[in-house]
């Protein structure tokens, strides 16, 4: 079909805070709010809510790897995302990036913020090596579990058994 896009494995490429109180709806919360975040990748999400004081930990396997390993693999995604966006650009709706290209500045800028706070951050025990449906966390340890795109981006790759094992791990470790 003209215009699909698909990726056959997982890369890394990250949103920003305001995306995900939006796609989540999370306009309403409160600092202090302990928010995990599954599959996080290189998203700033986490830096930009630290700071406004919310607690959040974000998991994610890429998070084995030092920063400039990760810096590496963002940047040979890029153009393999950015020609899949542009080949499909009919099937996006583009008011809130103007174009590709408006997305790609997004996008990169998070990821610039991301990288400049993972090491501090995977130091304070923010950014943890670890994924879905098998996360180090006692039941009940965060308000909120989110996973911003993972087990929907790939679900052709992750079959029916994994997102149910991922879908209750998540509800087991959050209280909401």
């Amino acid at each position: 079909m003209t215009g699909d896009f698909d990726l056959d494995q997982a890369v890394p490429w990250g949103r920003n805070r305001a995306e995900y109180l939006a796609f989540f709806d999370l306009l309403d919360l409160k600092p202090g709010a302990r928010i995990l975040d599954c599959g996080a990748g290189p998203s700033s999400f986490n830096a930009e809510m630290t700071a406004l004081g919310f607690q959040v930990v974000s998991t994610d396997p890429l998070y084995a790897c030092g920063k400039p390993a990760i810096a590496r693999r963002i940047a040979g995604a890029r153009a393999a995302i950015m020609g899949g966006i542009k080949a499909a650009a009919g099937r996006f709706v583009w008011d809130d990036y103007g174009s590709p290209e408006g997305l790609e500045r997004t996008r990169l800028s998070a990821m610039k913020f991301f990288l400049e706070d993972y090491e501090a951050g995977r130091d304070e025990g923010r950014y943890r090596d670890a994924g879905l449906p098998n996360l180090p966390f006692d039941d009940g340890a965060f308000d909120f579990a989110l996973s911003s795109h993972f087990l929907l981006l790939y679900s052709a790759e992750l079959d029916l058994a994994y997102h149910e094992a991922a879908a209750l791990e998540i509800l087991r470790v959050a209280r909401t």
